[in-house]
């Protein structure tokens, strides 16, 4: 089996949903339903999110930022080059502050 998806973390439109998880859980969630986490991947960061509640006037500002990074995640990646890390270090710090991420979980054992 394997099951592709996305879930709210720090998401300010789902303010009365039930499910939203942050990475960890979601990955302890998962290996307790007896599956693999295969990948998790950052999306748009929350405070972006954030930016374009609170300033709804400008939601096509911010919107752009679903098809181009944001500026924190701008930030992020520079501060990486800098440092030459690497990718999963990058993705560990984007997904601290995303608003949403994605994730690709498999049966064990199941190959692709």
């Amino acid at each position: 089996m394997l099951f592709t998806g996305s879930t709210s973390q720090f998401e300010p439109y789902h303010s009365f949903g039930l499910w939203h998880y942050t990475p960890c859980g979601f990955r302890v969630l998962v290996e307790e339903a007896g599956l693999a986490l295969e990948e998790i991947r950052p999306s748009l960061d929350g405070v972006t999110l954030i930016m374009r509640t609170c300033h709804a006037m400008r939601k096509q500002h911010y919107g752009r930022y679903w098809r181009q990074e944001s500026p924190l995640n701008t930030e992020i990646d520079a501060w990486a080059r800098a440092r030459r890390r690497k990718t999963a270090l990058v993705n560990l710090r984007k997904l601290t502050f995303c608003g949403q991420f994605a994730f690709r979980v498999r049966t064990p054992g199941l190959r692709a």
